[in-house]
């Protein structure tokens, strides 16, 4: 049985690409259980509000989105349609995976089956300087805190914790 309500994620997702729902009714349907995974709409109109309260309810800022074989993390999204805002709040989320995996899938002994790419190289490779700047600075701030406090750095199986204020 599924965790979230078939019914007010179609209601969601067709909402939200339509541009039909107010604030509160997206409140209302993910507090109804609609998955909380469309990321890629909330990047797509660049809306940081709405990515945000998309995290803030569960969703995976690592899921792929797309098509078929031509799927893409909200990362990469962000990093090649320039939504530097969106960008930032996903840097902002500690679960969010600072390097882009191919080929395999990633897991907490690294990648198996494949190969990772930081996703400051890919920035930097698609010409995208300031997103690099960006990603490179949430990564030196993730290694300094593993430095100085690696007995919290645990991996988290609950939802994902809130922003930084």
């Amino acid at each position: 049985m599924s965790r979230y309500s078939k019914k007010h994620t179609k209601r969601l997702r067709q909402g939200l690409k339509n541009g039909l729902l107010s604030p509160g009714q997206v409140l209302d349907l993910l507090k109804k259980n609609a998955d909380p995974n469309q990321l890629d709409i909330a990047i797509e109109y660049d809306d940081s509000l709405l990515l945000k309260t998309l995290i803030e309810f569960g969703a995976d800022p690592n899921r792929p989105y797309g098509e078929l074989f031509r799927k893409f993390p909200p990362l990469d999204i962000c990093i090649k349609t320039d939504r530097l805002k969106c960008l930032k709040i996903l840097l902002d989320c500690p679960s969010t995976r600072l390097k882009r995996v191919f080929a395999g899938h990633a897991s907490s002994a690294g990648v198996v089956n494949g190969f990772s790419l930081p996703y400051t190289e890919h920035a930097e490779a698609l010409g995208k300087i300031e997103a690099a700047k960006l990603i490179q600075a949430e990564k030196e701030k993730r290694d300094t805190y593993r430095k100085v406090s690696p007995l919290l750095h645990k991996k988290s199986s609950g939802p994902n914790p809130p922003f930084k204020i």
